[in-house]
């Protein structure tokens, strides 16, 4: 994936240095994430800054506590990158002017495939008890890839009407683990717990694949969380 300057549909001027994933640094990402214990951790960096002018890192941590990539995240209008230790990008996630209901579209190179990172809106998630909307990957074919799906935890709703809505601010440490699952075509793959140190991921049958798709999926994610109010979306439909 190459990221080259121009104007988005929105009239958004995109800065004109590029950026090119390297096939790879993404086999080698795979490689490394095989050798993690089927699971990683995102850290964000300790120096980030809540403003949105400021750049962001998030540390792609394994196991044994050793750094696997990091994400960067620049400003709302440059590419996202998930890099290498040596500086090699496996993957680059770009803008192209399309939205879903506001909500910025990333582009990204999946396994050489193009493919697309992006919320799934719903006006029943809470209804249903799910504390976040979806964001999935899918390929050029609108297929599938990964999702990150709340659990449906069905005391939610009637919890909220109990409480006048006040009852918003407990229920995401009530919920406890996990706080996403992995989904593949509505089947679970693995989940996503929440602690001190950060989002921890963990597939099922340690699938350093699954790992590698997580990892651009959780670069959207942190993109979206980080920019929502900046032009990268419409609100706050991830949690991260």
């Amino acid at each position: 994936m190459q990221f080259r300057g121009g104007v988005t549909s929105r009239g958004d001027a995109e800065p004109t240095a590029y950026v090119a994933a390297d096939p790879a640094a993404e086999a080698a990402l795979e490689q490394a994430l095989q050798s993690a214990g089927g699971a990683f951790t995102c850290q964000a960096d300790p120096g980030n800054s809540w403003n949105v002018n400021k750049p962001k890192t998030f540390n792609v941590v394994g196991s044994a506590g050793a750094t696997i990539a990091t994400i960067h995240l620049k400003s709302s209008k440059e590419p996202v990158t998930v890099t290498l230790p040596d500086g090699r990008h496996a993957f680059v996630l770009t803008k192209s002017g399309e939205y879903a209901n506001g909500i910025t579209i990333l582009n990204a190179t999946l396994a050489g495939k193009p493919v697309k990172t992006k919320p799934v809106l719903s006006c029943t998630a809470m209804c249903e008890g799910q504390l976040g909307a979806p964001t999935e990957i899918r390929g050029a074919q609108g297929e599938g890839i990964l999702s990150f799906e709340s659990p449906k935890l069905p005391w939610v709703f009637p919890f909220l009407l109990v409480t006048a809505c006040l009852g918003a601010f407990c229920v995401d440490c009530m919920a406890g683990n996990p706080k996403f699952l992995l989904t593949k075509n509505y089947v679970q793959v693995g989940h996503i717990d929440k602690s001190k140190d950060g989002w921890t991921i963990v597939a099922a049958n340690q699938d350093a694949r699954i790992l590698k798709e997580a990892v651009l999926l959780m670069a959207y994610a942190e993109y979206y969380n980080a920019y929502a109010s900046d032009g990268g979306g419409g609100g706050a439909v991830v949690v991260f």
